[in-house]
């Protein structure tokens, strides 16, 4: 029989579950992230070895530190190798070019305490001492110069006095054109300067700049020249003489006056 009560009750219960449901939120499942693709290998340039996997590790190329890439004062006196060296009182020396290991040049005009050397004023050695005038105007040196643009890796000797380089030998500096143009060379007292056991460099009083001669001695034609003494014009006039190119370094390049003398 039908129940208008029981009815009622069905009817209630349904709009209860009905609103129940438009009540609750679903959550969605989320969408996962796909993996990145695997790295295979690393691109590299001439500084690098390898390519990243395992088999072929990541590293430095040999020769791939340049100077730029080193802090200044990095390198100190420990990193320095100098285990390779011979066992015969060989010295590691500044060349100008770079650093390496040469042997005492000159013994000391008195003997005993090493090598007579000239330094400058911040205690650089010039030069070793090969004599010294009689009245003590003047010293003559000899200094390791490298000049590798023209390959040039020599010892060289000048005349030195407490105020700095000295002296020209009365010699004149000749030019392959006229006005001062053109190379450079310096005569050679006829052939003379072919018989020294170390170049003779040359300051003239005109030019900041020393003087060092290279290459053979042969007869050349010149345009013009100048004279070793102030004010150093440009005087032109050809002719042919036994000459010898020279090249040019900075005066400071040996050293800083007041120079001075110790072993």
């Amino acid at each position: 029989m039908f129940n208008l009560l029981d009815y009622a009750k069905v009817l209630l219960f349904s709009l209860f579950l009905t609103v129940c449901s438009f009540g609750q939120r679903s959550t969605p499942t989320p969408t996962p992230t796909p993996a990145p693709p695997a790295l295979t290998s690393v691109s590299v340039d001439a500084t690098l070895i390898g390519d990243g996997r395992p088999t072929s590790p990541l590293g430095v190329a040999d020769g791939a530190i340049s100077t730029t890439k080193l802090a200044d004062n990095s390198v100190t006196a420990s990193k320095i190798a100098t285990e390779n060296a011979p066992a015969n009182s060989l010295i590691l020396m500044s060349t100008g070019g770079g650093m390496r290991w040469e042997p005492l040049p000159i013994t000391p005009p008195s003997g005993g305490g090493g090598p007579m050397r000239v330094v400058d004023s911040t205690s650089r050695t010039v030069g070793y001492v090969v004599s010294v005038n009689p009245n003590g105007q003047f010293t003559f040196v000899v200094s390791h110069i490298e000049i590798p643009s023209i390959g040039f890796d020599e010892w060289v000797g000048f005349y030195v006095n407490k105020n700095g380089i000295t002296g020209s030998d009365e010699r004149f500096i000749y030019y392959s054109g006229s006005g001062c143009s053109g190379n450079m060379y310096v005569d050679s007292f006829n052939g003379a300067d072919d018989q020294w056991l170390v170049r003779k460099g040359y300051k003239f009083p005109w030019s900041s700049n020393l003087f060092i001669p290279y290459g053979p001695i042969t007869t050349r034609g010149y345009g013009s020249y100048r004279r070793n003494t102030l004010p150093g014009n440009c005087e032109n006039g050809s002719s042919t003489n036994l000459l010898q190119a020279v090249t040019t370094i900075a005066e400071s390049t040996l050293g800083v006056p007041p120079f001075g003398m110790t072993r």
